[in-house]
């Protein structure tokens, strides 16, 4: 099952409504090619148990896998410190 909600928090100020706008619909893309092929993404038990970790563009999507549903943990952009992120 995939549920995309929109996202709220992306940034205008820099890029524009348009780019924002077309980011997430580039998001979206991507979380439906995580969906379809679950395992794409690189394990990151390192950060947390039972993580993975996908590359879109500038950003790093952080996702588990449970019961065939992808859940999200965090997006954030490849220039952040990762280590400290923690267990999500």
């Amino acid at each position: 099952m995939l549920i995309l909600r929109k996202f709220t928090n992306i940034p205008t100020k820099n890029h524009g409504e348009l780019q924002a706008n077309r980011y997430t619909d580039l998001l979206e893309n991507c979380f439906l090619l995580i969906f379809e092929n679950q395992n794409i993404g690189r394990t990151a038990n390192d950060l947390s148990k039972d993580l993975f970790r996908h590359e879109h563009q500038k950003h790093i999507i952080f996702y588990r896998i449970k019961n065939n549903h992808i859940f999200v943990v965090r997006i954030r952009h490849n220039s952040e410190d990762i280590s400290n992120m923690g267990s999500s």
